[in-house]
């Protein structure tokens, strides 16, 4: 269902229609939704391969000079009571 637009599109440009200025903003939206949604599944399948740690950088000062370290960390989780956003806190 959510390719419905896309064949659309594609159906008509082969049939040679030319686009007007509305459907090639909607071309641009949807290849941002798809790359969008591309990436967080790429990131989310590494995330899942890594386990629950997070890169954390810290300012560490060396010698006069300030070097940025990475380190990795637990995901920080909330306490007991505690949600992990603050819409679901008012609730």
């Amino acid at each position: 269902m959510n390719l419905v637009p896309v064949v659309t599109f594609a159906v008509r440009f082969a049939q040679g229609a030319r686009p007007t200025l509305l459907e090639l903003f909607a071309r641009l939206v949807i290849s941002s939704l798809v790359a969008n949604n591309l990436y967080l599944r790429r990131v989310s399948a590494r995330k899942a391969t890594r386990g629950d740690e997070m890169k954390s950088y810290w300012l560490k000062p060396d010698s006069g000079k300030t070097a940025l370290e990475f380190r990795d960390v637990p995901e920080p989780a909330p306490g007991a009571g505690r949600s992990c956003c603050a819409c679901m806190r008012r609730a």
